[in-house]
């Protein structure tokens, strides 16, 4: 968390790709880090909304 946190100090446009699928982020440190980071599931929508997203 604290990387991100560091990572957020010198932009705004960040975006996760998750390669594990987002059935399983719940219960798990992907539910944690989505809270601090807008996150995606890695594979072609998940990567068109994440470039949306840092547009």
């Amino acid at each position: 968390a604290e990387v991100l946190w560091h990572i957020k100090q010198h932009t705004k446009l960040i975006a996760w790709l998750n390669p594990v699928p987002s059935e399983r982020w719940q219960g798990s440190t992907a539910q944690f880090i989505a809270h601090l980071v807008p996150m995606y599931p890695l594979d072609p929508h998940g990567l068109n909304q994440a470039i949306a997203q840092i547009r």
